[in-house]
């Protein structure tokens, strides 16, 4: 799979403060970014809210890549906007799917 260029990624307070709940920081996201992340597309769908609403939720990636320690990291980004900024939505640890996906893309190497 070829290489796409990450973005300018953006965020705010909130994404701030959502990353922290899973233990991670602005830092990590930028450090996968400037890695080499396999980006894979999440198609727009509908979801249902807390309150009951549904509403349609964007398309966007999932950024995955190792941060500056080697910690396998995944990130949901929203598609770039028209000033070529994607937002930072959220981050976790990757999870098993997320490995095997990352070993995939990268022609099974580890790095």
């Amino acid at each position: 799979m070829p290489r796409r260029q990450i973005p300018q990624l953006d965020w705010d307070d909130y994404t701030v403060d959502h990353l922290a709940k899973h233990g991670l920081t602005l830092d990590h996201a930028l450090e996968v970014a400037r890695g080499l992340p396999v980006l894979i597309d999440q198609r727009a769908k509908l979801v249902e809210r807390a309150d009951g609403t549904i509403n349609w939720r964007r398309a966007r990636q999932r950024m995955i890549g190792r941060d500056r320690s080697g910690r396998l990291l995944t990130f949901v980004i929203e598609y770039p906007d028209r000033e070529g900024k994607s937002k930072i939505v959220t981050g976790w640890d990757a999870d098993d799917e997320e490995h095997a996906k990352y070993r995939q893309h990268r022609g099974g190497r580890q790095t």
